[in-house]
């Protein structure tokens, strides 16, 4: 209830604010010889509408994940289940945003040096809010953005992923031996202990000895031996080349 009446007011303020623009769209004196040099209107009615689709994609997202909704998704911005989220906040509007309110800021340094920009009060009042609000609004979704990069790289499955897919100095590249469909089936494999069949993906070694490709190569990541007869592999590649290949 509460999410819904932050999202209700805020979207009431910037639809008002919108509409109040557009309303005295040509009272604006925008020109771009004399007058007003910098279109202000325009900055405002689409300030307003990121904001509200900030709010919307927010509310949109709340469907999308699976575990618990922290509300403002400030703790679980890139949790499995929010990818979409991730994308359209942190990709798409947040430079958005950031950019549009860099670019009024420098729009309002310019009028404020010309004369009768603005043809009432109100005007400069309703710009002078919107660019405030912008600059706090980025204030809280880059902390929000940094917070929910902390709490996600502070989940063990983060390091998993990292440590299942980083190979360790002394194993040997999986690309000195190349994968092959096998042809016919063969004897079982020793690491899983199953029949290899005919179709499946696997490697031999340089001692002639086949395995399963899935079953071969996380043992490569940080062995140099067969794990079957134990003969050592010649050196692997450079760190870089594995990192490459991986």
């Amino acid at each position: 209830m509460t999410t819904s009446l932050h999202d209700l007011c805020i979207g009431l303020s910037a639809g008002c604010s919108a509409l109040v623009v557009l309303l005295g769209w040509e009272s604006y004196r925008y020109g771009l010889v004399s007058i007003c040099s910098k279109p202000i209107h325009v900055w405002l009615v689409v300030t307003c509408v990121l904001v509200m689709l900030f709010r919307a994609t927010h509310r949109f997202a709340r469907g999308q994940a699976p575990d618990h909704w922290d509300g403002a998704g400030c703790s679980s911005l890139f949790t499995a289940g929010r990818k979409i989220h991730a994308v359209l906040i942190a990709a798409l509007l947040y430079p958005c945003f950031l950019g549009w309110t860099f670019l009024g800021s420098a729009w309002y340094s310019a009028v404020q040096a010309e004369n009768n920009c603005f043809t009432s009060p109100p005007q400069l009042l309703l710009f002078s809010t919107w660019l405030i609000v912008s600059f706090l609004w980025i204030l809280v979704y880059t902390s929000a953005i940094i917070v929910s990069a902390l709490v996600y790289c502070s989940q063990p499955s983060f390091y998993q992923g990292i440590y299942e897919r980083l190979p360790d100095l002394q194993g040997v590249s999986c690309s000195r031996y190349p994968c092959r469909t096998l042809a016919n089936s063969l004897e079982t494999c020793s690491i899983c202990l199953e029949e290899m069949q005919a179709g499946q993906l696997v490697r031999t070694l340089g001692c002639s000895h086949t395995f399963h490709q899935p079953c071969l190569d996380p043992w490569l990541l940080h062995h140099r031996d067969c794990p079957l007869c134990k003969r050592a592999e010649p050196e692997s590649s450079p760190l870089l080349l594995q990192l490459l290949y991986f």
